[in-house]
């Protein structure tokens, strides 16, 4: 098969499953093209993956002259040879993807992977983007969700009673040598965020919180919560630093950038994922397959993460609050840690990338069948 994958970013769980299938599909001897604006870990898969043919030019998530010309240069790259498929993943990649698919007459599959979900009905972009997807979604071969939560957001609110699309829900997963049991501290409890730092993901919350956290009288509280680590990349970089400057929690938590996660696992006990809105962030399934707590905002698709019996241990108040009391309570007792067996065994059982892949791949094959 020459196949096509087209996403925005190289940033979070999104550029994660891309990865995973273009590996997957290399390995499966076709032909695959990346699409994707110019980054370091381009360059990073590109030397990983040498058999990959990977594009660059600078993807928008705004509809802009710029958009216009970027499609007619990848038109006229592929008309001489047309690929089967064009996967097209979150909202840029989704218009980019199924555009370039209707004028070649090649299949199209689209996950949003959130993406538009989260653009508010009430705003101007929310409201193009929900008219965009109305007329794309005609053109579209089939729709793979990450999620049944996306899969019913999507449909709900995205999708033209027109179309003729198929939908799947495949859960996303991680490799065999991700589920490893990394020890607690003894010492002290080490807490940690991971991921891309956007508003979304609940960062300044995560800062309200440690705030209250910081206030607290008992100071033993504070021996045992800190230090704590904020790593990864995003568009509030910058300014998560000044905030943590400005409310002087300069001592209690370090932003370390980009990090490898395997060296994240083992530094940290507790993983907090204070998102705001999320379809299905990979964080809480490799926390998890690490056998470490992860404390988590009841929110999108995290509850099918954790499966029915261990919803009680997801945060249902999603205010600074909510979390502080979530930190203190784990803080205060290593049993904790025995409540989430349930947990961990769920995503050992259900979240297998191997099994993630082949779903996806049979997928592909059915739609030119």
């Amino acid at each position: 098969m020459k196949i096509v994958h087209l996403v925005r970013s190289t940033d979070g769980g999104t550029f994660r499953c891309v990865s995973s299938l273009i590996e997957h599909q290399l390995k499966k001897g076709d032909f695959v093209t990346l699409i994707v604006s110019p980054s370091d870990n381009f360059f990073l898969l590109k030397e990983h993956h040498p058999k990959l043919t990977v594009l660059n030019p600078k993807i928008s998530n705004t509809l802009s002259i710029n958009g216009v010309t970027v499609l007619f240069r990848l038109w006229k790259h592929f008309r001489t040879q047309v690929p089967d498929i064009f996967h097209g993943h979150g909202a840029a990649g989704g218009v980019y993807s199924r555009i370039l698919s209707y004028t070649m007459k090649s299949k199209c599959i689209y996950t949003p992977h959130g993406g538009v979900i989260h653009f508010s009905a009430n705003k101007a972009k929310g409201k193009l983007f929900r008219l965009i997807e109305r007329q794309l979604s005609r053109i579209t071969n089939l729709f793979i969700f990450e999620s049944a939560f996306s899969e019913k957001c999507f449909f709900d609110g995205f999708v033209s009673d027109k179309t003729n699309a198929e939908s799947v829900v495949i859960h996303n997963g991680v490799g065999s040598e991700e589920f490893r049991d990394h020890s607690m501290n003894r010492n002290s409890l080490n807490f940690g965020f991971i991921g891309e730092l956007r508003k979304i993901k609940g960062i300044y919350v995560l800062l309200d919180a440690l705030e209250l956290v910081g206030r607290e009288e008992n100071a033993t509280y504070h021996e045992t919560v800190f230090p704590f680590v904020i790593a990864g990349n995003g568009p509030e970089s910058r300014n998560l630093d000044r905030e943590i400057r400005k409310r002087g929690l300069q001592d209690l938590v370090s932003t370390v950038g980009f990090i490898d996660k395997t060296i994240f696992f083992n530094k940290i006990d507790c993983v907090l994922v204070p998102s705001l809105s999320d379809s299905f962030p990979y964080v809480v399934i490799e926390g998890l397959a690490s056998k470490k707590i992860v404390l988590a905002f009841a929110t999108g698709g995290i509850p099918e993460i954790f499966g029915k019996e261990s919803a009680n241990l997801l945060i249902e108040d999603k205010t600074p609050e909510g979390l502080k009391n979530a930190i203190l309570d784990v803080a205060s007792s290593r049993l904790v840690h025995k409540s989430f067996n349930l947990a961990h065994n769920h995503v050992k059982n259900h979240f297998i990338a191997k099994k993630q892949l082949e779903l996806v791949y049979q997928q592909y094959k059915k739609i030119l069948s």
